[in-house]
């Protein structure tokens, strides 16, 4: 296991609480990778969030949320010592629309009914929340957000994006290469922050999780006032290795944070079959093919991996991060055993429960025909017609299925 070539981290195993699937993969593909992934990083519940709605040139992927509640079935059902949970994102209408509160709504009810564990939303990210054109606290999402309130399950959200990527000319080249920089026809960072607290405000039961530590690392202040305002509110720790150059540069005052809010932050990798690169899962997987063999799944997932565990397990000196072929060198946390238990695995455990939600085979049955009627009509605006032929190939195999979906 790759942990043993770390004799410095604990024997703890993680629960990791921000994975992706990779579209451009076969479905066994995607249950060979993240039960490789599981099985060799020693990762013990992993949750998987669906993407139905992406910022790229092609920005939708219908198929996902069945995707990643299919993983979770197989998985689940194949090993049950290691506990897979999905997420479900919301499908968005032609030309990115929202369609009317009371379908976002239904989406909810129909998701958590069939087993979804939560939800995840990438409408915070700048590209999606351009194109989708109303603010994220738009009085069209209350209904959807009542409903993931009244469920109390998890609900995670991307919001904004490293400040660096509004200035065109310093942005990474990782950015720009990916299409995340941004200029004045973009929401600003101050703008997606404040329509996401305003979310808050609204929905103080909402069990909201932002993602990436809400990209404001070099805020502790606020994230201070944050977490003391809004206390079903946490932090994943998910990368950009950018998130690092705050808790460095603050390390005291994030030190103290994880301490005093110990169970409001969540181990997380993003894994999306990323192969080392720092901002996104890329379009080719440079010949590398997921293995029944755990071993060759060293160095495809440790970029991620390692900077998280890292900053949470080691006590003292640095670690390094290369992003951007640059080598960071940034400090660890320097956490308590207890805050590090709760940060790695006890935190996942209260928010998610200690297992996943049982699948309604009948109505997973009802929404892949749904799906699928809805994809026979045509490809849908925004779809890249292999993402379609994608959506409608798995649509079709557990529309057939006697058994949904093993």
């Amino acid at each position: 296991m790759h942990r043993d070539l770390h004799a410095e981290w604990s024997d703890m195993a993680p629960c990791d609480a921000h994975m992706h699937l990779y579209a451009g993969k076969t479905f066994e593909w995607n249950l060979d990778s993240v039960n490789g992934y599981m099985g060799w990083y020693g990762v013990e519940r992993a949750a998987l969030l669906a993407l139905p709605a992406e910022t790229g040139d092609w920005w939708r992927d219908d198929g996902s949320n069945l995707r990643c509640l299919g993983v979770k079935a197989v998985l689940n059902a194949k090993n049950p010592a290691k506990r897979v949970y999905a997420l479900a994102g919301l499908q968005l209408g032609d030309g990115a629309t929202t369609g009317p509160a009371e379908g976002l709504a239904d989406q909810a009810r129909r998701a958590l009914a069939m087993g979804f564990d939560g939800f995840k939303s990438l409408i915070g990210k700048p590209g999606l929340r351009k194109r989708v054109g109303i603010p994220l606290d738009d009085p069209v999402f209350d209904p959807f957000f009542d409903v993931m309130e009244q469920s109390g399950k998890p609900f995670i959200m991307h919001i904004g994006d490293p400040a660096i990527f509004w200035d065109l000319e310093n942005a990474p080249e990782s950015a720009k290469r990916n299409g995340w920089t941004y200029d004045s026809s973009f929401p600003t960072l101050e703008q997606v922050w404040t329509e996401s607290e305003n979310i808050l405000r609204k929905h103080p039961g909402l069990k909201t999780t932002f993602a990436h530590a809400y990209f404001k690392s070099e805020d502790p202040d606020d994230v201070e006032r944050l977490l003391s305002t809004y206390p079903n509110l946490g932090l994943d720790m998910a990368p950009g290795w950018e998130m690092h150059i705050g808790f460095t540069r603050f390390h005291d005052r994030w030190h103290d944070l994880f301490e005093r809010f110990r169970d409001r932050f969540y181990f997380a990798t993003d894994t999306c079959n990323s192969f080392g690169d720092p901002f996104m899962c890329p379009q080719s997987d440079e010949g590398w093919s997921a293995s029944s063999d755990l071993s060759a799944y060293e160095g495809k997932f440790n970029w991620a991996y390692d900077q998280t565990r890292n900053a949470l397990e080691l006590k003292g000196g640095e670690f390094e991060v290369n992003a951007d072929d640059v080598l960071h060198h940034f400090r660890p946390l320097d956490l308590s055993d207890e805050a590090r238990e709760a940060v790695m695995r006890g935190n996942f455990i209260r928010r998610f429960g200690a297992d996943p939600a049982p699948i309604d085979r009948d109505l997973a049955q009802d929404e892949t025909r749904r799906l699928l009627a809805m994809l026979e009509k045509g490809i849908p605006e925004g779809t890249s017609p292999a993402a379609h032929e994608a959506s409608l190939a798995i649509a079709r195999r557990w529309a057939a299925a006697p058994v949904w979906p093993c």
